[in-house]
């Protein structure tokens, strides 16, 4: 579904449906005297008929115009919804893959340079030194899994919301979703209790989340999605929240190899030879160029986590009743480019280090 078909429209049936009881479906018009329109005094002459035919089809054109802009309402709200749950999954899904892969490839580079340096001198200094960084990733891959796993289940939940608000399901979203909310409970504390992700929540958070359920606008939702949203606000807002800290934690895994490799590049690739006397290296402004190009990239991964904060304020936003996600899905494509970005610039650079100055 193209979220630029899903984006057109919303701020005109925005304002139609602020004009529109859209739970209780009662659309109100009144005369310019202020009296309802069928309160006036009534005519026996045709003149006074013909009048009243026409505003009686009038307002019958009106109740019509105001449904079908209610019910458009929501399913464009409902439509963008399924699809930026998916969005987020996939970016963030797609940051704990660069952020593994990362680690791996750090960490061995690591041991290795450590172990060339001297620094275990004996078999039993190399098995636990080895043995303890494998023991790291493997702790990174459990958390970056149920991550994934978190990322799935939030995901699963606005798609059946999208439905549940097109009315394309039959049976009580509460009851079907019941299931499945236990579900995202059981594995957000899994995650929040990682000591990996670094994503405790803090009791000023949660008083701040406990909040969310009081944002929900019925007149907007209607009266059987409201009690849903009521009932899951601060749940879906909790994950929200973790989510924000497990993609600053992704962004501090790959920043953190990234500046010390760039570090030791800088050294060794751009100053030493420079500095030195002779001709510079054949590939010296290449290096260079390398070189400013790791640190923008470095620079830029602070949006990783911008795109989680903003993801939070769409959820209090959504609740509140407003329908934009053209804000969210930028910032989440913006990311998505950037660990795209990123993995191709780590894939250079190991290219890069094969080959040793000249």
């Amino acid at each position: 579904m193209r979220v630029d078909l899903l984006l057109g429209n919303s701020g005109r049936h925005q304002k139609a449906m602020r004009t529109t009881d859209c739970g209780a479906n009662t659309p109100m018009l009144a005369t310019r005297s202020g009296n309802s329109l069928h309160s006036g005094p009534r005519r026996a002459d045709r003149r006074g008929l013909s009048s009243s035919v026409h505003l009686g089809w009038a307002l019958l054109l009106f109740i019509v115009l105001a449904l079908s802009t209610c019910a458009t309402t929501q399913v464009q709200r409902a439509a963008q919804l399924g699809v930026l749950g998916k969005t987020y999954a996939e970016a963030v899904t797609l940051a704990g893959d660069e952020a593994m892969a990362t680690t791996i490839t750090f960490s061995l580079a690591e041991i290795r340079k450590e172990r060339a340096g001297g620094a275990f001198p004996t078999p039993e200094d190399r098995s636990q030194a080895l043995k303890n960084q494998i023991e790291i990733i493997e702790q990174r891959q459990r958390m970056v899994e149920t991550s994934n796993q978190l990322l799935a289940l939030l995901a699963e939940y606005f798609a059946d919301l999208e439905q549940f608000a097109k009315q394309d399901i039959s049976t009580s979203f509460e009851t079907a979703t019941g299931g499945l909310v236990d579900s995202i409970n059981k594995v957000g504390s899994t995650v929040e209790s990682n000591t990996q992700a670094k994503a405790k929540i803090s009791d000023a958070e949660r008083t701040s989340l406990a909040k969310l359920s009081g944002l929900v606008a019925r007149q907007v939702h209607g009266q059987a999605l409201a009690r849903v949203l009521e009932r899951d606000a601060s749940m879906i807002g909790t994950q929200l929240k973790l989510m924000s800290k497990i993609l600053a934690t992704y962004s501090e895994w790959i920043r953190a190899r990234s500046d010390m490799e760039l570090k030791e590049f800088y050294r060794d690739r751009v100053v030493k030879p420079f500095v030195a006397t002779g001709d510079l290296p054949g590939k010296w402004e290449q290096d260079v160029r390398h070189y400013l190009q790791g640190t923008n990239l470095s620079a830029q991964l602070a949006k990783a986590k911008a795109a989680g904060d903003r993801m939070e304020r769409f959820w209090a936003g959504y609740l509140a009743g407003e329908i934009s996600i053209g804000d969210v899905v930028a910032d989440l494509k913006d990311m998505e480019r950037l660990l795209q970005e990123i993995s191709t610039f780590n894939k250079a650079w190991a290219d890069a280090n094969v080959s040793k100055p000249n």
